[in-house]
C-alpha cells in the first residue's frame, strides 16, 4: 500500500513540475511517430509516381498550410498573399542553383533567409491594414510577384514564363526532405502554441486593442509570426523546386496554388495542429482521385482542377465553418481518444 502511494505521489510531483509539456509531448508523439514511421516506409511499397507526385505534394501542401496557420490561425490574420513566400523561396533556390551554378543545398538553405528578409520588409506596409484590406493586399503582392518574375526585364534571371527547370531523377530523397519538414513544422506549431508567443497571438486574435493594453507589443509579435510563417513557406518552396525539378510563375504564384494554404487550413481547422495535415490529405485525394471520379458524372471536370478548391471552400463554409478538427464535437472526440492513449 505504501509503495502504491509513493508511486502516485511521484507521478503527481512530475505533473506538477511539467504539467503541460509532458501531456503535449505524449500527444505529439502519438501524432508524429505514425506519420514518421509510416512515411519512411511508404516508398518501399509504392511506385515513383505516387511518391513524387501524391505523397510529395501532400507533404509540401501540408507544410504550406501549417506555415500559413502561424499567422492565420493563431493570430486570425487571413493572409491571401502567403504563397508569395513559397514562390520566392522556390525561385531563390532555382536561381542560385541554375543561374549561378551554386550547390542546390546552398540554394535551399538560402531560401528561408531571403524570404524572412522579404517578410520583414513586407510586414511594415502590410500590418497597417486589417481584415478584408489585409487579405486583398496580400493577394495584390502575389500578383505583383507574378508580374515581376514573368517580365521581360527579369527574364535573364527567371526565364520569364518558361521558368527554371532541371532533370530530377531521384524523387525519394526530396520526399524524405519534405516529410522531415512536415515533422519540423508540426513541432514548431506545438512549441508556438504552448509559448508566450502563442498566447500573445491568440490574444491579438481575440482583441488587438485589449492585447496592446495589457502590455503585448502587438507590432513586434505579428512581425515575428510573419517571419516564422514566411521562412517555413520559403523553405517549403525550395524543397518543392528540388523535388519537382522546375518552377514557373504559374506554379509559384498562380491561381491554382494561391488559395491552397487557406483552403487546407480552413477545411482542417485553423489554429489547430492536426487540421492542416488532415486538410492536406483530403485536398490531395480530391485532386488526384476525386476529379477522376467526378469525370464519369461531369464530363470535362478534369480540365477544371481549381473547381475542387472552390467546392471545398463552399462546403466548409456551409457545414463546418470551424473546420473538421475545429468542430466542437470532433475536438471532444479527439480529446477523449488522446486522454485514453496518454493515460
Amino acid at each position: 500500500m505504501d509503495s502504491i502511494n509513493e508511486e502516485k505521489s511521484r507521478k503527481e510531483r512530475g505533473t506538477r513540475f511539467f504539467p503541460h509539456w509532458t501531456v503535449r509531448l505524449k500527444r505529439a508523439l502519438f501524432l508524429l511517430l505514425p506519420l514518421a514511421i509510416g512515411g519512411a516506409f511508404l516508398p518501399s511499397f509504392l511506385n515513383t509516381y505516387i511518391i513524387g507526385s501524391v505523397l510529395f505534394l501532400f507533404a509540401i501542401y501540408s507544410v504550406l498550410a501549417l506555415s500559413y496557420d502561424i499567422l492565420g490561425g493563431f493570430a486570425g490574420y487571413m493572409n491571401l498573399g502567403h504563397v508569395v513566400f513559397f514562390g520566392i523561396g522556390a525561385y531563390v533556390a532555382a536561381i542560385l542553383f541554375q543561374k549561378f551554378s551554386m550547390p542546390l543545398a546552398l540554394g535551399i538553405s538560402a531560401a528561408p533567409v531571403a524570404v524572412a528578409c522579404f517578410a520583414f520588409l513586407f510586414s511594415f506596409p502590410l500590418f497597417r491594414l486589417k481584415g478584408f484590406y489585409f487579405a486583398v493586399a496580400g493577394l495584390a503582392f502575389v500578383e505583383l510577384a507574378n508580374l515581376v518574375v514573368a517580365s521581360m526585364n527579369a527574364a535573364s534571371i527567371t526565364n520569364g514564363f518558361n521558368g527554371i527547370a532541371f532533370v530530377q531523377y531521384d524523387v525519394v530523397v526530396p520526399y524524405y526532405a519534405a516529410l522531415a519538414l512536415v515533422i519540423f513544422s508540426i513541432l514548431l506549431s506545438l512549441v508556438i502554441s504552448d509559448s508566450k508567443l502563442g498566447l500573445a497571438l491568440r490574444s491579438i486574435r481575440e482583441d488587438e486593442e485589449v492585447a496592446e493594453s495589457i502590455g503585448i507589443n502587438v507590432p513586434r509579435v505579428k512581425r515575428l509570426a510573419l517571419l516564422l510563417s514566411g521562412g517555413i513557406a520559403g523553405l517549403d518552396g525550395a524543397v518543392y523546386f528540388w523535388g519537382r525539378g522546375e518552377i514557373s510563375p504559374s506554379t509559384a504564384f498562380g491561381f491554382g496554388i494561391v488559395f491552397v494554404p487557406v483552403t487546407l487550413a480552413l477545411m482542417g481547422g485553423t489554429g489547430t495542429i492536426l487540421g492542416p495535415i488532415l486538410g492536406g490529405a483530403i485536398y490531395i485525394y480530391l485532386q488526384y482521385y476525386g476529379i477522376s471520379f467526378l469525370q464519369s458524372y461531369v464530363p470535362g471536370m478534369i480540365y477544371f482542377p481549381n473547381a475542387v478548391t472552390g467546392i471545398i471552400l463552399v462546403i466548409v463554409g456551409l457545414f463546418v465553418p470551424r473546420g473538421i478538427v475545429g468542430s466542437p464535437r470532433i475536438r471532444s472526440l479527439f480529446r477523449r481518444l488522446y486522454a485514453e492513449m496518454t493515460e
